[in-house]
């Protein structure tokens, strides 16, 4: 009996050392399902002990909506044009859409200074204490700098303001997140013109030399689109001339006015471009510019819009009825039709890749 008992004890040890090991193996890794995604869909989790319910969804180019990580629950997700970055109850991941995962060191939290900025022209993946992870490695990479704290505020294209702290003073510097070029800067913004040109505040900047010329249009706001050759912006200067409207910056600092037409709007995504079209989630509808044309047009307007994302000359929705109840749809901009999809859940917001 004692020998039985023996040789029992030794064959459990020997399961609890290779589950131990397959634990090992495999952590840091998600089950990801990715399936040519069109946007991406958050769901609150209404269980907060429990880590089945999963929170991240996916509308694919099926049109079906399907689950994108199990075992998780998403808090925040931030994607990019092959992936995204998530924050969840277990850890923070970038996601790739080939369905692998690459757990992101604890101190890339979402509350801290290395909170996820953006992706540059590049696909390299920019960090907010300046950290960089080239595409195609897993390689974290710092800025050295002798700037004390330094931070990034913004990103357009391969070009970001960095701020930090020298000889006893915050100062501000546009960066070239490629070639790590820097220059000090006199605004906190900016909207990168192409891979070689940016504008910041009224600045015209040539990023490979580092001399700026006065710009014939300036940019102040929040709403810009780089387009790799010019950006489109949601209100901008000229002379001493404010336009609200949607307009087109070029590399040379040129301005060409898309549409003059007011629009009001608020913080945070609130322009959106697909192909030929440029969208604004106005406080209480949603506009459509399409270049070629000076007028805005207005749709959805039956539907009370809280979110939206574009993919494809479509604009994704969630919006919601008069008891609250939120559906999910698209609008396509090419023949003016809506299609709702058939879900019993209900989304509390949407984000294009």
């Amino acid at each position: 009996m004692k020998k039985i008992k023996f040789y029992q004890f030794i064959c459990l040890l020997l399961v609890i050392i290779i589950i131990s090991s397959c634990d090992k193996e495999n952590s840091g890794k998600l089950k990801v399902n990715f399936s040519n995604p069109q946007v991406l869909l958050m769901k609150k989790n209404k269980t907060k002990s429990s880590t089945k319910s999963e929170t991240l969804f996916q509308i694919d180019d099926k049109g079906k909506i399907t689950v994108v990580v199990e075992g998780v629950i998403v808090h925040h997700v931030y994607p990019f044009s092959y992936g995204a970055v998530i924050y969840t109850n277990k850890g923070n991941y970038i996601i790739y859409f080939d369905n692998t995962s690459w757990k992101l060191p604890d101190d890339f939290d979402h509350g801290g200074g290395k909170v996820f900025i953006g992706e540059n022209e590049e696909g390299d993946l920019i960090f907010g204490d300046v950290s960089i992870i080239r595409k195609g490695t897993q390689t974290i990479s710092k800025l050295q700098t002798a700037l004390d704290g330094p931070s990034v505020l913004e990103l357009s294209g391969n070009f970001a303001i960095i701020s930090g702290r020298t000889a006893g003073e915050w100062i501000w510097q546009i960066f070239n997140t490629v070639d790590t070029k820097r220059y000090r800067a006199l605004s906190n913004n900016v909207l990168a013109l192409s891979k070689e040109k940016a504008l910041s505040g009224g600045q015209l900047w040539d990023m490979t030399t580092g001399i700026w010329y006065d710009a014939v249009a300036g940019y102040t706001g929040d709403n810009g689109i780089y387009l790799k050759n010019g950006a489109a912006i949601l209100g901008c200067m000229s002379g001493s001339q404010y336009y609200t409207g949607v307009g087109i910056i070029y590399p040379s600092g040129d301005l060409e006015i898309l549409c003059n037409d007011e629009f009001t709007y608020g913080g945070g995504r609130s322009f959106f471009n697909t192909g030929d079209y440029f969208i604004v989630k106005e406080f209480d509808k949603i506009s459509v510019v399409k270049r070629g044309n000076l007028s805005k047009t207005e749709i959805l307007a039956e539907y009370n819009v809280l979110a939206i994302a574009v993919s494809l000359n479509k604009v994704y929705f969630i919006s919601e009825d008069v008891y609250g109840v939120k559906t999910v749809g698209f609008f396509s901009l090419d023949d003016n039709t809506v299609t709702i999809f058939e879900t019993e859940d209900e989304y509390e917001d949407i984000f294009s890749i």
